[in-house]
């Protein structure tokens, strides 16, 4: 290949140590960028273009030898010039396919054929059938063998609009790549790449009008510097990249040069002619067809769905710019007063992503608002971290907010697309967006794109130097930032929660990759050489959690059947999968009962031939929807999880599809009810069915009708039934007679509705279009199946479709914990009882006092004159006397109960006691008892709030301060570690017992760690729960110069919770 004489020096991009599963490669996203230029040009970094490949010929006494190049399109082709893959026997022949094609995928160097080259045959090769000298110059190679995707055989994409112009590719700079000859004429050992202009028919005529004037028309077009790069001999049949947004696509194929017979090559200060394989795409797909390629049944996640939702609410300017580039989903979150404390990503019309240590900074929530440049400031009603992060750590550093109210969505204010490990796309641009303040009260948007994912190894030895800890390449991203504005400009006012995202210049949407968690910016100072270094949290890590948390919750006394708009907001269109391709044809309408519920008739989802249901992943379901060609931004998608058909359907049409996830229950999709009104009388009454008139053609209109009907007491039908078809009625169906004159506006499935009046007016189902029945003039019936009659199979579907642990009757503490939360409060999404960062004050943690009023230690309030606590604080040298609350008053204390397996002489085993107090305290929502974890309610993988008491040795022994901080429970190998330093001897575990590990929290042997409540919290629902109760500590410092680790060693709640509950709420059988 010719390389570049002149060239930009674009920054380094290295390969990172992560990889995604093989079962998630999307076509023309790669998973490698760019290394750094070699001389004149660049050398490809090995799977920078994972769809190139290269063509091997068999040459007779030789063996297989470089030809061209190609590029895969999918798992069993690969588009190539025709020229390189025929021959001609003289002037006159016809050309011959050559069949001895070998192909080689991955490789990146082509003397060496290492473990990450896939090499496969060819079963047929399709050369254009028009295919002449600079005329047609395509092929299509079909493989016998279809190729196994990874991170180093990708396929590129196909625009799949036949009819894009070619005149938006002229200007553009599209990418090459190959081994042909380079300057020097020898074939280049090294695949290499260089972009290269794309000029329009008028530029290309005056470049050589003797050339080009005879070939130029829509099938090709040309590009190039002429300034010596361009394709040299070898290259032919590779493709022209071009990025699309946020993948890359082939628009071309390299097919001729101009010829340099002097130095036996092509010219390289001509342009090159591509063969536009846009204009090729119908032969291609045909050819695809033939072939039946593995077609894709993989059903798309809620954040997908989700995100095409958003598409319609993206704008385009005439010229082709997006109206919302400016970021539609960045959100401010400011404290109350105003100031800005980070920034967080819009997901959804109700939820906000950010960081936990924004939200969260120390052990307590704090309160915010949401501030949105487009809409305005909404309050919170929720906020909770990510369950497994840990204080100042990057682990696991997001945080999810919802907002008090639904914003309302338009093209200025679009939540943004979440990555997966299908659509992540990290060796591209990436780009950085973030509010930051510029001066007293003014607060401005930066964008940057200089940025590029580095080497985990680097980001470790660069947070290493700062002495910053806490990075993990696992579920995090860390990216060097080369921007110099962004020294010069926020710097060291930079906060967390900005977005890194990719772009899609056709969709105009915005995928967020990752949301920082913590920067450089704060370490370095102007002159220092270091790059900026940001870690964000990688969102496709993190998405299942983001997901359940989004999407996955239940709406809470939803009211069915109301209808303000008299949309018919519970009609459902089901859509199944086509046997040709991986699209969805409209089958069949239905009507949503409940968040996770779809009613339809039976045979709208059985196999016609063998009866038999359809697997789940055949439908796909939208509601919301009123026009087919234009899906709203309140149209959703969901698929199915389970498909349900009456056992006996040939006699009882009707069925019932389960969703993977729930519809979100908003103004514009509402489940209906399955009952009317009990004095309510349907027959001779009418009723509105809604469809797309499906049920007389099949051919669904593009607009949705709804319409009045009469619903016809059973004898009637009866009557007609037997007079038209010689058979009666069954009980479990009833009719309608249609309007004369009038289309049957119904679908198979559609429901009929019936509004009841009365004290409140609602909308319920009593009818499934099952069939229609025409008469012997022009009267029509319509035959519905009896929804009424199925009550109890129906509520059967619900309830197994909702399972729910079996358990025997509620504990007496989960009976306690459950009145107990009744007193809890939140405002701004901070629980009244959450503490605060002065006092570390919680509900239910009291101080257990001497009498000199001096704190002994903590415990819990698990009763209103209940305290559970650790036997060796009651029995120790200081024996409490009182029990000091939160709110500034003291109770005394008349009895004291220690586990009977407690001995002095093991102080950590059985170390658990009951405190009674003289008079029930008074609840509030700052003094409530705490729940207590059993085995199906405790959670030993999550972080814990441990609070403790410190108390320093050296200086004063008797000042004690609690402290508290997010830790979590050990594995069995890191508690063994942790309390047995230095090869001491190792502290023996009882099963009743487990271990926190809190690294880096504790510095200095005068520091005593003297007990501590373990608990589990759900600010969701304002609730703690005490795990464990700390009995001692294990502090590790082997004076390497590394952080301390401590390791307290907790006894657990759930073990001993009969006797915990005996001694709390059955003193009697305690005492025996």
């Amino acid at each position: 290949m010719n390389i570049l004489v002149q060239f930009l020096v674009f920054s380094i991009l290295c390969s990172i140590q992560f990889y995604p599963s093989k079962a998630f490669y999307q076509c023309g996203i790669r998973q490698h960028g760019f290394l750094p230029l070699v001389h004149q040009g660049w050398a490809v970094e090995e799977g920078q273009w994972p769809w190139h490949t290269a063509v091997f010929h068999k040459i007779e006494g030789v063996g297989f030898q470089y030809k061209c190049g190609a590029t895969l399109v999918n798992e069993r082709h690969v588009l190539t010039a025709a020229h390189c893959v025929v021959k001609r026997l003289s002037k006159n022949a016809l050309p011959t396919v050559l069949h001895e094609i070998e192909l080689h995928f991955g490789q990146h160097n082509l003397s060496k054929v290492t473990d990450n080259v896939v090499i496969r045959d060819v079963s047929k090769a399709h050369v254009h059938p028009e295919y002449a000298t600079h005329k047609n110059d395509i092929a299509v190679l079909v493989l016998r063998l279809p190729v196994e995707y990874f991170e180093y055989v990708i396929p590129i994409c196909l625009v799949q609009n036949v009819g894009r112009d070619l005149r938006e590719l002229e200007g553009q700079r599209g990418w090459i790549t190959g081994w042909g000859k380079t300057e020097n004429g020898t074939i280049s050992e090294i695949l290499r790449t260089s972009s290269l202009p794309i000029v329009d028919h008028v530029q290309c005529l005056k470049n050589d009008r003797l050339l080009f004037g005879n070939i130029l028309d829509e099938n090709v077009f040309c590009a190039g510097y002429r300034n010596g790069t361009s394709p040299g001999p070898g290259d032919s049949g590779g493709g022209l990249y071009v990025s699309d947004g946020d993948r890359w696509v082939l628009r071309g194929i390299v097919s001729f040069g101009k010829a340099n017979e002097l130095k036996k090559g092509v010219d390289p200060y001509k342009y090159t002619v591509f063969v536009n394989v846009q204009q090729y795409l119908t032969w291609i797909k045909e050819i695809a067809a033939e072939s039946e390629p593995q077609r894709d049944r993989r059903q798309k996640r809620i954040s997908e769905s989700e995100c095409e939702r958003f598409h319609g609410l993206s704008k385009k300017r005439r010229n082709g710019d997006c109206l919302n580039n400016r970021h539609p989903h960045n959100v401010m979150i400011l404290q109350l007063d105003g100031k800005l404390l980070c920034n967080g990503v819009l997901v959804d019309e109700n939820y906000v992503v950010t960081t936990c240590n924004c939200v969260r900074p120390a052990h307590t929530y704090q309160p915010a608002k949401v501030r949105i440049e487009a809409y305005g400031e909404v309050a919170i009603s929720e906020m909770f971290c990510h369950p497994q992060y840990i204080d100042k750590k990057t682990q696991n550093d997001l945080a999810i907010i919802k907002l008090a109210r639904a914003v309302t969505l338009s093209s200025s204010l679009i939540p943004a697309c979440l990555a997966n490990n299908w659509t992540e796309n990290l060796y591209d641009i990436l780009l950085q967006s973030t509010f930051v303040h510029e001066g007293q009260d003014l607060i401005i948007l930066y964008e940057s794109d200089e940025n590029r994912i580095t080497t985990t190894g680097k980001c470790e030895s660069w947070f290493e130097y700062w002495k910053v800890g806490g990075f993990n390449h696992d579920n995090a991203l860390c990216v060097t930032n080369s921007d110099p504005l962004r020294r010069a400009s926020y710097g060291p006012r930079a906060s967390t929660g900005d977005a890194l995202q990719s772009s899609n210049r056709r969709s105009c949407m915005f995928t967020v990759v990752g949301i920082k968690s913590r920067s450089s910016d704060k370490y370095y100072t102007r002159n220092s050489d270091f790059p900026t270094i940001d870690v964000y949290a990688r969102i496709s890590h993190h998405l299942d959690w983001i997901e359940e948390s989004v999407w996955n919750g239940q709406p809470r006394d939803v009211v069915c059947g109301v209808d303000y708009k008299w949309d018919k907001l519970w009609h459902v269109a089901i859509f199944q999968r086509n046997i040709t391709g991986n699209g969805f044809d409209f089958s069949c309408s239905a009507t949503l009962i409940s968040a996770k519920h779809v009613i339809t008739t039976a045979s709208c989802l059985v196999n016609q031939t063998t009866g038999r249901p359809l697997a789940d992943d055949t439908f796909e379901l939208k509601v919301g929807l009123e026009q087919m060609s234009q899906p709203t931004a309140y149209t959703q998608t969901r698929y199915v999880s389970e498909v349900h058909v009456h056992p006996e359907s040939a006699v009882n049409d009707i069925g019932i599809l389960v969703t993977t996830w729930p519809f979100r229950i908003t103004q514009d999709v509402k489940p209906i009810c399955l009952s009317p009104a009990k004095d309510a009388n349907i027959w001779n009454a009418d009723g509105e069915i809604s469809g797309w008139e499906t049920i007389e053609t099949g051919i669904p209109k593009d607009i949705r009708r709804s319409e009045r009907i009469g619903i016809l007491d059973y004898q009637t039908c009866s009557k007609a039934s037997l007079d038209l078809s010689g058979y009666r009625l069954p009980a479990n169906m009833f009719c309608s007679d249609y309007p004369k004159g009038k289309f049957h506006i119904a679908d198979h499935g559609s429901g009929l509705y019936y509004n009841s009046f009365g004290e409140k007016s609602y909308w319920s189902l009593v009818g499934i279009v099952s069939s229609e029945m025409k008469g012997n003039g022009t009267e029509r019936y319509t035959l519905f199946v009896n929804v009424q009659q199925y009550a109890a199979w129906i509520d059967k579907i619900l309830r197994q479709s909702e399972p729910r642990p079996e358990k025997s009757s509620p504990r007496i503490s989960e009976k306690e914990c459950e009145r107990f939360g009744q007193l809890s409060r939140k405002h701004n999404g901070v629980c009244e009882n959450d503490g605060n960062s002065t006092n570390n004050n919680y509900p239910h943690i009291v101080s257990l006092l001497d009498e000199d009023q001096n704190v002994v230690c903590l415990g819990a309030l698990v009763k209103e004159d209940r305290v559970l606590t650790a036997c060796k604080c009651v029995r120790g040298a200081f024996r409490p006397t009182k029990v000091g609350l939160n709110i500034d008053s003291s109770v005394d204390i008349t009895d004291v109960i220690c586990h009977p397996g407690y001995s002095s002489s093991i102080e950590s085993h059985h170390d658990i006691a009951i405190v009674k107090l003289r008079t029930a305290v008074e609840l509030s929502s700052q003094v409530i008892p705490t729940c207590l974890a059993n085995y199906d309610t405790e959670n030993l993988e999550d972080a814990v709030l441990q609070t403790s008491l410190y108390r320093n040795v050296k200086e004063n022994p008797k000042e004690t301060t609690p402290y508290a901080t997010y830790e979590y429970i050990g594995s069995a190998e890191e508690c063994e570690r942790t309390t047995a330093p230095n090869n001491t001897e190792k502290y023996s575990f009882l099963p009743g017992q487990f271990c926190v590990i809190s690294p880096g929290s504790y510095a200095g042997a005068n520091i005593e760690f003297n007990d501590a409540v373990v608990q589990s919290i759900d600010n969701r629902i304002c609730q703690f729960t005490v795990i464990g109760i700390a009995s001692a500590a294990i502090n590790h410092n082997d004076n390497t110069g590394r952080r301390p680790e401590l390791a307290a060693i907790v006894n657990r709640v759930a073990y001993y919770l009969n006797w915990i509950e005996q001694v709390v709420w059955d003193e009697k059988a305690a005492l025996l």
